[in-house]
């Protein structure tokens, strides 16, 4: 956490991140090396897209897919070298969130430097309080299509908690896309 909010400091953004590349790219190796069937990606962004060979659907796909939490620490676009001056850009913001939103993952934005302690905070506190709930589907069908997931919590006192879930999962037998792309050559 502490070198988190160290390292912020020492990064600079410049706008011209192939981002859903190193989405697509992290999620497989993750997925391929990874220890632990749940895996969540951490990317220190300013969240502006520029030039990726792959498009937002098959990220969200492969992100799917390989049950990877994308998480984001976001810094304000720095081009105009006014690093704490600026915000994230509204087209960064809404683009990471809806990859976090999708994985069951979550957005963290650094305005200033003086908050850099803190959002790391709130990230790794936000990773440490999961749970993790399975069941088994009664659908058996190898259809290959996208099956919505979604969790409603009732607690008996009347708190409000929030609940942050992926989007889905894909039936039994589906090959993943990196796999079909494979095939194809």
């Amino acid at each position: 956490q502490r070198a988190l909010a160290q390292a912020d400091g020492e990064i600079h953004t410049s706008g011209a991140t192939g981002l859903f590349d190193a989405l697509v790219a992290t999620a497989d190796h993750g997925y391929q090396k990874g220890k632990s069937r749940r895996k969540a990606l951490l990317f220190i962004t300013d969240g502006l897209e520029k030039n990726s060979s792959v498009k937002e659907d098959k990220v969200i796909t492969t992100l799917i897919e390989n049950q990877a939490q994308a998480y984001f620490y976001c810094l304000p676009d720095q081009s105009d070298r006014s690093y704490f001056r600026r915000n994230m850009p509204p087209k960064g913001r809404e683009l990471t969130d809806r990859l976090a939103k999708v994985t069951g993952g979550q957005s963290f934005y650094l305005d200033s430097a003086d908050k850099s302690a803190s959002t790391a905070a709130r990230l790794i506190d936000s990773l440490r309080r999961q749970y993790e709930i399975t069941y088994v589907s009664t659908n058996n069908k190898q259809d290959d299509k996208l099956r919505k997931v979604k969790v409603v919590v009732s607690p008996k006192d009347g708190r409000k908690l929030n609940v942050i879930t992926r989007q889905g999962y894909y039936g039994p037998g589906r090959k993943r896309a990196v796999d079909q792309d494979a095939d194809k050559k």
